[in-house]
């Protein structure tokens, strides 16, 4: 397996959508979207208001309303190593 998922999932991160069990996911990765693209995150579902949360500490590097993705965050870990992604 890729040495960076190993790192990721030592570090244990939280699901980012307040009260959202793990086995509620389901992959929406490489979905199609449309006729011309993939989807190329993994969509979690809620009510609409439920807090978003942080997975871990970190920086926030860019905070933006976006058409397709509406308020989008991008943050970093605090080594900087790795970015993540709330729309």
């Amino acid at each position: 397996m890729a040495p960076a998922i190993e790192t990721l999932r030592k570090r244990r991160l939280t699901l980012p959508v307040q009260g959202v069990k793990r086995e509620a996911l389901r992959r929406t990765f490489r979905e199609r979207r449309g006729s011309d693209r993939q989807h190329e995150a993994m969509d979690i579902a809620a009510v609409r208001d439920t807090p978003v949360l942080a997975v871990e500490d970190g920086t926030i590097a860019k905070l933006f309303l976006s058409k397709p993705g509406g308020i989008t965050i991008y943050q970093y870990d605090p080594s900087e190593s790795y970015a993540y992604y709330y729309a």
